[in-house]
C-alpha cells in the first residue's frame, strides 16, 4: 500500500493530478474515493488497478520520452518501475506457489 501512496505523490507534485479522487479517477480507472478507501483498509490494489496505472505511467513517459534527461522523466519513470514491481508481486501472490515468491517477499 505505501508503495502506492508514494506514486500518487509522486504523480501529485508533478503536476498530473490534484487530489487522491483525481488520481483514483485519471490513473487508477476507479471511482473518486478508491484511494482513500485502499488507504482506510490499508489494502493492496488489484492486478488489473495496477495494470492500468502502469499503462497510464507508460503512456506518460513515452510523450516525455524526447527529454529523458529531466527530472519529471526520472521521477515518473521511478514511479513506473514501482508500479511495475507492486504488479510482479501481486501477480506472484496469486499464481505462484509461496516457495517460489521471488517479488513478493
Amino acid at each position: 500500500m505505501k508503495q502506492i501512496l508514494e506514486i500518487y505523490d509522486t504523480v501529485r507534485d508533478l503536476g498530473y493530478c490534484r487530489s487522491q479522487a483525481d488520481f483514483s479517477v485519471n490513473w487508477l480507472s476507479r471511482s473518486p474515493s478508491h484511494l482513500a478507501y485502499l488507504k482506510s483498509a490499508n489494502a493492496m490494489p488489484s492486478l488489473t488497478t495496477v495494470r492500468l496505472l502502469i499503462n497510464k505511467l507508460k503512456t506518460e513517459l513515452d510523450i516525455l520520452s524526447i527529454q529523458r534527461s529531466t527530472v519529471t522523466y526520472r521521477r515518473l519513470n521511478s514511479a513506473y518501475i514501482s508500479a511495475r514491481v507492486i504488479h510482479d508481486a501481486l501477480n506472484e501472490m496469486k499464481f505462484v506457489p509461496r516457495a517460489y515468491w521471488m517479488t513478493a517477499m
